[in-house]
Parts: C-alpha cells; sequence; structure tokens
C-alpha cells in the first residue's frame, strides 16, 4: 500500500515554478561566507567575477513534432574577456514546450545545461529558449518540424478475449489480446492501439496502447457498476483498422413469490418478484416489465432489496400465465388459476415428499407500517415417481407459537393455499415489530389432497411441517471511512473503505446486505510538472458532471450535455468502478469493506461521491464526498470533496507519473476538450 500526496489545487499556481528554475544558493562552510553568489566567484572568498555575456548552444536546431527528440540547451557564463565562470546561477525560461534544468549553477567548464522538450503542442513552431545571470541575458530558438518517421502500417488486424462471458458479480474481468499482422502475416510493432466499448458501466485498462514486438496490445475489462445481464461489445482501433467482439455478462436470476395462486374474476393479486446476482446480492434499479391477466402490464425499478411487486386485478377465467422480464431478458413465469375450480389430489396419488423452506432464516424487524422485510416460504411436493403433484392444499399459521411474535402469514394465518402445476406452494411470512429468540418464530403447514385440510393442532403427525425463523433487531445506523491508504495494481490504483453497521445500543450488525453507488460531481483540467525533487500539479479549471440534464444521470448523452464537443460525457461513469472486496454483507464485526478501483492515468482529475445503503438501516446511507446537484456550478457545492488518490512514490520518482496530464485537457476551459 501507499500513502497520498496531496497538493492545493489554485489554478494557475504553479505557472512561475514551470516557467523559471528556483534560484539557489550554496551555504559557506565557515567564516561568514553565505556561499555563491548571484553574478559568480571563484568559491575562495575573492571579488566576484561580473557575468558580462552568456553563450546558449541548442544540440538540436530542429526537433521533430512527434516527440520522440530533446535538444540539450547548452550555456557558458563569460567575463569581459570571454572567460567561462564557474558557480553562476542561471534561469532558463521557453516561451512553449517544457524546459528542465540539469543544474543550478555553472560546472568548472563555466557550463550549465537544460533539456527541451516540445510538450504536449504537436503543432510546427519555433520555441525560444532565454537564458539570464544576473543582468545578462541571452536567447536563443530550436523549430518544431514535421516529423518524417514512417508509421507502421498493418494489413489485418484481430482481437479475441479470454472468455466469452463473466459473472455479474463486477469482481470477474475479460482480457482483450489484439494482434496486428503485415501482408506476409508477420507480426507488425509500433502501431497505436486504442480500446473502446459501446457499454457506458465498462472499465477498460489497457496494458500497452501500442503493439508490442509481438504485434499485439492487450487490456483489462471490468463490467462495472452495472450488473445487468447484457452484451458488451468491445472495439480496438488498430492503426487505420478497426476490429470488435463481444462478451455476455450474466449471472442475474429473476424469481417471483405469489401471493394467491387462486383468485376469482374481479380479486386483487400481487407478485413480488426478486433481481439478484450470482453472488446473491440484490440488483438495484432494473426495470421488471410484467405482462399479467387481461392483457394487463405494470413495469417498476427494483429497490435496495432487488424486489418489484406487482399489483393486478384478476380477470378472466382458467389457469392465466403472468410472465416477468428483467434485462438482458432473464424471465420467469408464474401461473394463477381465476374462477377455476380446483380439482382434488386423486385418492391413489401418494404425496411422496414435502420439503419446506424459508428464505432467508434470519429476517429484520420491520418499521410501523412497513412490509418491506420478509422471508419467502415454500413448499414442495413430489409423489414416488419423483414428479410434482399439483393441487395440494396447504394450510399456513403459526399454531401455539402465535403469541411468540407479531408477525404474520402473508397469505393470511390459517388460511388455505394451493400448489402449483409445478408442485409449489409458496407464501411468507413478514415480521412486525419485535424481534425474537434464534429460532423463536415457528410456522407451521398441514397439508392435504382435499379443501378439507385439518387445523394446525389438528394435524395428522404425517402431514405436519414446521421451519424455525429468527427476527433481528433493525440495524439503526451506517457509517463509512477510510486510512488514505491506496493499493498501487500493475494498471490501476484502488483504494479501500470500511463500512461499519451497529444497532441501536452500538452494537455491531453481522450479515447486513449493503449496497454502493458511487457519482463523479466533477473533473479536472491541468497537468504536474516536476519542481526540484518532486512533481507539482497545476489545476487550471474544475468542471462539472456533464451528465446532468433532467436532474437525472442517465448515462445517455442528450442535447446539450456534451459541453467540451469530444463525443462523450465527462467523466464517464465507468472512469471508476465500485465494488465490495468480498461479500456485500457485514461480517461478525459489523464489517464490509468497498473499494473502489481507477486507472493510474486518472489518479488525481476525477471528484468522487461513494455512498453505502444497508438493507433496513433506520439512519441515511452512510456517504463520503459532495453531491452534485443538476444546475448547481462546481463552486457552490458543499462539503470536503474527495479527489482521486495518487501515491507519494509517483510523486517523488524521477520518471514522469501515468497521471501527468489530465485526460480531460489541460487548458481552463469547460467547453473546450484541449
Amino acid at each position: 500500500m501507499s500513502g497520498f500526496w496531496k497538493s492545493k489545487r489554485a489554478p494557475g499556481r504553479m505557472c512561475a515554478a514551470m516557467a523559471l528554475a528556483v534560484l539557489l544558493s550554496a551555504c559557506g562552510g565557515g567564516g561568514g561566507n553565505s556561499g555563491s553568489p548571484v553574478v559568480g566567484g571563484d568559491g575562495g572568498g575573492s571579488t566576484p567575477i561580473a557575468v558580462a555575456s552568456l553563450s546558449v548552444a541548442p544540440s538540436l536546431a530542429s526537433l521533430p513534432n512527434d516527440g520522440t527528440q530533446t535538444s540539450t540547451i547548452t550555456v557558458t557564463a563569460l567575463d569581459a574577456n570571454n572567460v567561462a565562470i564557474k558557480n553562476v546561477a542561471v534561469t532558463f525560461a521557453a516561451d512553449s514546450g517544457t524546459i528542465s534544468p540539469l543544474a543550478t549553477a555553472t560546472d568548472d567548464k563555466g557550463e550549465i545545461k537544460a533539456t527541451l522538450g516540445i510538450g504536449d503542442n504537436k503543432t510546427k513552431r519555433t520555441i525560444t529558449v532565454t537564458a539570464k545571470a544576473g543582468s545578462a541575458s541571452k536567447a536563443a530558438t530550436v523549430a518544431v518540424v514535421e516529423s518524417t518517421t514512417s508509421q507502421p502500417v498493418a494489413s489485418d488486424a484481430s482481437v479475441i478475449l479470454s472468455k466469452a462471458s463473466v459473472t455479474n458479480t463486477g469482481s470477474d474481468s475479460v482480457e482483450a489480446t489484439v494482434t496486428a499482422v503485415d501482408a506476409a502475416r508477420n507480426a507488425v510493432a509500433g502501431l497505436p492501439v486504442k480500446f473502446s466499448s459501446d457499454d457506458n458501466s465498462a472499465l477498460i485498462v489497457a496494458t500497452n496502447t501500442s503493439t508490442d514486438a509481438n504485434g499485439q496490445a492487450r487490456a483489462t475489462i471490468r463490467i462495472g457498476a452495472n450488473r445487468n445481464n447484457r452484451t458488451v461489445n468491445v472495439v480496438a482501433e488498430v492503426g487505420t483498422l478497426s476490429r470488435q467482439t463481444v462478451f455476455r455478462v450474466t449471472g442475474a436470476k429473476l424469481s417471483a413469490s405469489l401471493a394467491q395462486n387462486s383468485l376469482t374474476a374481479g380479486q386483487p393479486g400481487t407478485v413480488e418478484y426478486t433481481l439478484l446476482d450470482s453472488g446473491g446480492n440484490p440488483i438495484e434499479g432494473s426495470t421488471i416489465t410484467v405482462s399479467g391477466p387481461g392483457g394487463a402490464t405494470g413495469s417498476g425499478a427494483t429497490n435496495f432489496q432487488g424486489k418489484y411487486t406487482y399489483s393486478f386485478t384478476a380477470a378472466g377465467s382458467g389457469s392465466t400465465l403472468i410472465s416477468a422480464v428483467a434485462p438482458g431478458d432473464v424471465r420467469v413465469e408464474s401461473n394463477i388459476q381465476i374462477n377455476t375450480p380446483v380439482s382434488d389430489v386423486p385418492a391413489g396419488t401418494t404425496i411422496a415428499s414435502a420439503t419446506f423452506t424459508a428464505a432467508p432464516a434470519v429476517v429484520n424487524v420491520n418499521q410501523p407500517g412497513s412490509t418491506a422485510n420478509r422471508s419467502e416460504l415454500r413448499l414442495l411436493f413430489r409423489n414416488d415417481q419423483n414428479l410434482p403433484v399439483p393441487n395440494v392444499r396447504v394450510r399456513l399459521g403459526l399454531g401455539g407459537n402465535a403469541s411468540g411474535t407479531d408477525g404474520v402469514v402473508g397469505t393470511g394465518n390459517d388460511k388455505v393455499i394451493v400448489a402449483d402445476p409445478n408442485g409449489v406452494a409458496a407464501s411468507s411470512f413478514v415480521p412486525g415489530l419485535r424481534s425474537s429468540p434464534v429460532g423463536g418464530v415457528k410456522v407451521y403447514a398441514c397439508f392435504g389432497k382435499t379443501d378439507a385440510v385439518e387445523q394446525i393442532a389438528a394435524c395428522p403427525a404425517g402431514n405436519l411441517k414446521e421451519i424455525s425463523l429468527t427476527v433481528v433487531e433493525e440495524p439503526v445506523s451506517i457509517s463509512i471511512g477510510t486510512n488514505n491508504k491506496l493499493v498501487v495494481n500493475t494498471h490501476t490504483y484502488a483504494q479501500d473503505f470500511v463500512v461499519l453497521v451497529v444497532d441501536s445500543a452500538n452494537n455491531p450488525k453481522a450479515d447486513v446486505q449493503l449496497s454502493a453507488v458511487l457519482d463523479l460531481p466533477t473533473y479536472l483540467k491541468g497537468f504536474w510538472t516536476r519542481v526540484g525533487l518532486r512533481w507539482m500539479q497545476t489545476v487550471n479549471t474544475l468542471c462539472i458532471n456533464e451528465d446532468n440534464k433532467g436532474g437525472v444521470r442517465s448515462t445517455v448523452m442528450e442535447s446539450g450535455e456534451d459541453l467540451n464537443g469530444n463525443g462523450q460525457l465527462d467523466p464517464r461513469q465507468s472512469d471508476i468502478s465500485v465494488s465490495f472486496v468480498g461479500l456485500a454483507r457485514t461480517d461478525s464485526n459489523g464489517q464490509a469493506v468497498v473499494r473502489i478501483e481507477y486507472p493510474q492515468s486518472m489518479g488525481s482529475w476525477v471528484e468522487y461521491r461513494i455512498q453505502v445503503s444497508a438493507t433496513g438501516v433506520v439512519s441515511p446511507p452512510a456517504w463520503m464526498g459532495r453531491f452534485a446537484a443538476p444546475g448547481v456550478p462546481a463552486a457552490s457545492l458543499e462539503g470536503t470533496a474527495r479527489i482521486l488518490g495518487v501515491p507519494t512514490e509517483a510523486v517523488a520518482a524521477e520518471g514522469e507519473p501515468p497521471f501527468r496530464l489530465s485526460p480531460y485537457g489541460q487548458n481552463s476551459s469547460c467547453t473546450s476538450a484541449n
């Protein structure tokens, strides 16, 4: 892990430091000597020698505009007799490009050198370099010319994926490999490669942005925050060629629970749908579309529990199909009987097995007026040939346990329900306001072949099933914090946040379902420049998230949103991913860890807000960062801004950090992509 580098981001505060080298003086060793003067000296305490003139000599008179070369600027300090002077402090300035002094004063030869580069400006121009020492000044020019380096050319390219599908937990990834060849099928090295996707949630981290000696470039792709089943299109632009392929995101499961499976025409009914990912975590915000009795349709988004309830009025008669579909064509079907007499189970049919289950077995209390927390009750009946037995009558109730809970059976205490054609009879237990001891709530099921099924108290032992449930107190508070340490991966940085959930007595609450949401309120434009022994950041402007029309982060570009005209919404939702480290549930200490991860080049250039909510928690969600309401300018945002961190090692390193240039541009305008 690594610590953060934090810098003050006042726009333009580093401009002077970038243009001029710091003027330093060496410390004297004693006798009151305060060090070398600005205008030279022989170091022996004699009278300083004045600098009469400077000689400025570039090693290259021109530089190609592809940025592959630099020119060494050699400055010589001379006295009135054209004799070189040592220990003279010299400053450098360039009207464009980058100038990096290699020392602070002239050496024994009276020379000091600096390295000149063209910077990010690829236009043809003349760069003027000026050296100063005291009152002496001298300039030289270096031309930026068109590069004559020939670019490699590929005749064909291919892109393959390491796998055709990934699960939708967010931790799975796909590696894309591009291979470029010439007309003779030889590998072509040095070709620029750009990976992209039309999936706004996808996170792409390129291993290399040009083909290697094997003609290959690679990228790792993650699905991001969207856990719906879908197809992700991956595009690789290889030089002038474009290739694409797809992979599937799978694992979403949609289940249905009927409040009643037998109704009369005009009677109201409900179906509760639950959408989970492959890890059993609820998927929030996904639209469920339902087609019900009489052609009635309905749709709605799943809540934080991954649930959506469809309400309908029974119409028609006979067996009626209710169909539901979630994103990615995830479907489930249910059957209800309307105005249809339910036949008895034939007397000769043997009910060989009756399986009674509850999910979950531990359920939270409900708040007054709420029935959101519940346990699904399910009975499955099979005959001696292991085939489902339909039309089995089941009486569900609390029996002698009724006084031990204020919860109820969803279809009514001691009411009879009927098994569907799949041999399944379903209901639910809905807790009240009171908790229970472990296993302290008993739900009983008495089954039979006719409507004359016995009461719970009189049920034959062979026809009586029971299940135990535990009702726990509601967690009341959730908090989030971080140790401000970075995880440095090969291509990405990551930061972990700990989430803590407690009850009203501040005891940690285990097994609380969590969900995390990430918002990117603003992005920054600017650059980092090496000053002395560190890289320092210059922020030229801060821009509000472009995806804000109508008060919604739709992730779809709408008219007027693309302010900088670069063909996308900045910052992209996929610039950062959020996921849980392990399960999205609290452990025995009431804790869970959520992680944000982002390409190293994004470090220091994106503001984020992370919000974590917990199932059934009374308090608001926990969050860190600022919320950007639509239409609110960046300067008016309230709270403490959270900016993607970068490691202190990268800031102190001699080499150029991956985040040196803002990926959103360097100028001070939010309406420009430059």
